[in-house]
């Protein structure tokens, strides 16, 4: 997602969700979380023209689609869990993974959390830092291909083998 912010203009410090189809979609899905008795709390005033309001919404079911579905608007499910064997199977019981992110001030169980997570990419107490000579891609359901790395450029070349007889 492109990110513009025009200093003289503070009011602008979300990027715009795009498409609008998007961003209508993340309002549908918070509309569907109220009526699903969950707790929303909005962090921006929604009325600026072209800006999804960053939402977070916590006390949501698993089976609902504001947490099973890839989020492509600045809508977060924040869910409880009782112990990470626990959260590790329900963050894996999705058809989609393309990235997710692990907090903690342990490095090594944060990493050895990671690993276990079903997920193109993910990040250890960061959020979508994409280098670009890192490769980026989904799992499962998540995309097809790569991008950025020696594997994305890759995505965009044409194989060509010759096998002769001498």
């Amino acid at each position: 997602m492109t990110t513009t912010r025009d200093n003289a203009r503070p009011e602008e410090a979300a990027g715009p969700a795009r498409p609008a189809a998007a961003r209508l979609t993340a309002r549908l899905r918070v509309i569907l979380a109220v009526v699903l008795l969950a707790d929303v709390l909005d962090l921006m005033d929604s009325t600026i023209t072209n800006i999804a309001a960053p939402t977070i919404v916590r006390d949501i079911a698993d089976n609902t689609r504001l947490v099973q579905e890839e989020q492509f608007g600045p809508v977060l499910p924040v869910l409880r869990y009782s112990n990470l064997d626990d959260a590790i199977a329900r963050i894996n019981n999705s058809e989609y993974g393309l990235g997710g992110t692990v907090w903690s001030s342990n490095d090594k169980r944060a990493y050895e959390t990671a690993l276990r997570i079903d997920s193109g990419t993910v990040w250890v107490n960061e959020h979508l830092d994409l280098p670009v000579d890192v490769p980026f891609g989904g799992a499962k359901q998540s995309g097809f291909g790569t991008e950025m790395g020696q594997e994305g450029l890759e995505e965009f070349t044409q194989s060509k083998i010759i096998n002769q007889a001498i």
